[in-house]
């Protein structure tokens, strides 16, 4: 979050009189509803640390934290915010947003459902952002 919240100042700092919007683009796994009470996931990047199993609740409540600091940023620091989480869950009701090759990344059907739901948003005669939940 340090990282996070000093890059998007520096941003702002360097574009003065542009207008700031945040999307929030949920993890792999906080895109599908799971229906186990426990998950499988890969524990780095690099596989280092192996295969982990965890419960889905635990991944649901870490997702709402860090969404919601986001959020929070956001409005501290008045830009607009937006959680594409619902709309991409809706996706993922009829199939996958993620993979088969790469499934740390969208794949077509994925990058499809993320830029109809910002177009929705983005291109209406206000332009403006939601300040949209962070919830499922």
């Amino acid at each position: 979050m340090f990282v996070f919240e000093k890059s998007v100042g520096q941003l702002a700092s360097f574009f003065p009189q542009s207008k700031i919007n945040i999307i929030y683009i949920p993890s792999p796994l906080s895109s599908y509803n799971i229906v186990s009470s426990h998950i499988h996931f890969r524990g780095s990047m690099e596989g280092l640390m192996g295969e982990d199993v965890g419960e889905t609740v635990v991944a649901e409540q870490k997702h709402k934290h860090l969404c919601e600091t986001i959020r929070s940023f956001a409005e501290l620091n008045n830009f607009s915010f937006v959680s594409t989480t619902k709309s991409l869950r809706k996706a993922t009701m009829s199939d996958f947003v993620h993979g088969p090759i790469d499934w740390d990344h969208f794949n077509k059907r994925g990058y499809q459902a993320l830029s109809d739901h910002l177009a929705e948003l983005f291109l209406q005669p206000s332009g403006n952002a939601s300040k949209e939940s962070c919830e499922y």
